[in-house]
């Protein structure tokens, strides 16, 4: 070999050792980024080696803060000897997934994570040659928190799925490009006849559903460019064909996966009809009210009269109480007169025949006697008769007319209890008169004289109920220079609170077909209200039995016949 080839093979050689040096270093640096990666991986990595039962070989810091453990107590063992594995089949599903290098897998499982914690891991498990040796390494990711937040996903999906089943609006969920109906809820399929399965899958075309395909086609314009649309009113057509109404109302929502649509629909063909039938009502309202107005007129007026008519009747009635009264009052005057003039007759026949034969003094004295006491007798029978008619006569031509006069009240009052004289001895109830001093009043006595008679009736039919005795007072006082205050209490059973309200009305009554007409309070309100130009209350006595309060003017308003207003 020639020096110069000597020095070309040295040259050479020399060049191959750099060459080689090279590659070792650049060996060494790799080795090392692969370790400052393998340090600073934010997962947990092992190596393991699966010909040693895959007992750990090393780990980064990250694997043994995840499991809470040191090198020393974890190199040289493998998941099984560190009770790693919540469940055993996990680690043997991992193995079997790698029979050979090169091979890669990936599982979630539960892994203990010390003091009994167990926490969710993605483990994705390598098989490598290195060095001509079978390696494994294992990447460890902490998933719980995802697996939480994927768990909480799912929970709100159910719920907000059961929401979306529940609620009382018709909900259809479609594919915003193709028009295809992805799902509906109950309240839809109920509400258009339709079954899940007959929907999901097909389109609006398919089903026939609108009925009105032009103003569909413009609401699917108007949402397309709003990417909403509200208050469209629509008419959809239900499986049996029936047409219904409804507004519609529609979102865009843009999924993970798809492009969606969801529409809201309520339904107001309960709603339209009736706003149709209220159209035809007003159209036709003004002669329907005019029409309706009259039959309220004509009624009213027949209402009117058969009430004039009751009150009428009903002060024919008290009249034909007072001359019952009044009857019934002469009955012993003039049978007392009779009794005396007929006795006075036979004494005159005796004398008579006395006188044709001898008279005697005797005779003559007892004759005499007998004849003064009998004019005696009928002169104050025949005088209470006339008192009684006088009284009669005035207290019906009071009754039986408005006439106007003055009088004293309490001559008035006692003039009207004479007259219920006789119903009162048949009751073993008493009626007192409390009024003390005169009390001239310009006013109406008969009115005056049927409201005292109604409201003592009234306390005999109702006060004393079940009671074998009991008490009416009649009292009357000033009350200014203007006015006086007439009231009827008694001490009976009172008036309960719920019928005070409605006492006055007319046909109102606790007792009909009992005796009660439910006028004679009405009636005793219309006259004070109206002819005494006064006011009536009913309340509770200091006896707690019913009250009646009179407040009546000394002088009475105006009167006018309605015969002189017709």
């Amino acid at each position: 070999m020639t020096p110069s080839e000597l020095l070309a093979l040295i040259a050479a050689a020399a060049a191959l050792g750099a060459a080689a040096l090279l590659l070792c270093l650049r060996r060494r640096r790799r080795r090392e980024h692969m370790a400052w990666v393998f340090d600073a991986a934010p997962v947990g990595m092992a190596l393991v080696d699966p010909l040693q039962g895959f007992r750990l070989v090393d780990a980064n810091p990250q694997w043994f803060k995840q499991f809470g453990l040191s090198a020393d107590q974890a190199v040289g063992r493998n998941g099984r000897d560190l009770n790693l594995w919540v469940e055993a089949q996990d680690r043997e599903r991992l193995i079997a997934a790698l029979p050979q290098a090169g091979t890669e897998t990936a599982l979630d499982a539960q892994l203990h994570v010390g003091a009994g914690e167990c926490r969710w891991f993605r483990i994705s498990a390598r098989r490598v040659l290195s060095h001509g040796r079978d390696w494994t390494v294992l990447s460890m990711q902490d998933i719980e928190a995802q697996r939480t937040l994927e768990q909480t996903l799912r929970d709100s999906e159910a719920v907000a799925m059961q929401l979306f089943d529940v609620v009382p609006e018709t909900l259809l969920i479609s594919d915003a490009k193709t028009g295809e109906f992805i799902d509906i809820n109950r309240a839809w399929a109920t509400k258009m006849g339709y079954t899940k399965q007959q929907v999901v899958g097909k389109n609006s075309r398919e089903l026939n559903l609108w009925v009105d395909i032009p103003a569909v086609a413009a609401m699917g314009q108007r949402f397309a460019r709003n990417g909403q649309v509200d208050g469209e009113l629509l008419d959809m057509r239900r499986a049996d064909g029936t047409i219904l109404n409804f507004e519609v109302a529609g979102r865009q929502w843009q999924s993970s996966s798809r492009h969606l649509s969801i529409w809201v629909a309520r339904d107001i063909t309960e709603y339209r009809r009736t706003q149709q039938a209220l159209e035809e009502l007003n159209a036709t309202l003004e002669e329907r009210v005019a029409l309706r107005t009259q039959e309220l007129a004509d009624a009213l007026d027949v209402v009117q009269r058969a009430q004039d008519e009751l009150v009428r009747t009903q002060r024919l009635s008290s009249l034909g109480a007072l001359v019952a009264g009044v009857a019934h009052e002469l009955n012993t005057p003039i049978g007392n007169a009779l009794l005396t003039s007929s006795t006075l007759q036979e004494v005159a026949v005796a004398f008579e025949a006395q006188r044709t034969q001898k008279l005697t003094r005797t005779s003559l004295d007892h004759y005499a006697r007998t004849v003064n006491e009998a004019a005696g007798m009928l002169m104050s029978n025949l005088s209470r008769a006339v008192e009684l008619i006088n009284g009669f006569k005035q207290l019906a031509v009071d009754q039986s007319s408005y006439q106007r006069r003055v009088f004293d009240l309490r001559t008035g009052v006692e003039e009207v209890l004479l007259t219920l004289r006789p119903s009162l001895r048949r009751t073993p109830y008493q009626v007192i008169v409390d009024i003390p001093e005169p009390l001239q009043l310009d006013s109406f006595p008969g009115p005056l004289g049927q409201v005292l008679i109604n409201l003592i009736n009234n306390a005999l039919l109702h006060a004393f109920d079940g009671r074998i005795q009991g008490c009416i007072t009649v009292s009357a006082r000033p009350d200014g220079a203007e006015h006086l205050l007439l009231s009827v209490t008694d001490d009976g059973s009172g008036i309960p609170a719920e019928h005070l309200l409605r006492i006055f009305d007319p046909f109102f009554t606790t007792r009909l077909g009992q005796g009660g007409s439910g006028l004679g309070l009405h009636i005793c309100f219309s006259l004070v209200k109206g002819l005494l130009g006064g006011s009536i209350e009913a309340g509770a006595s200091a006896q707690g039995g019913a009250a009646f309060t009179l407040r009546l003017p000394r002088v009475a308003p105006a009167y006018q016949p309605a015969s002189e207003l017709d």
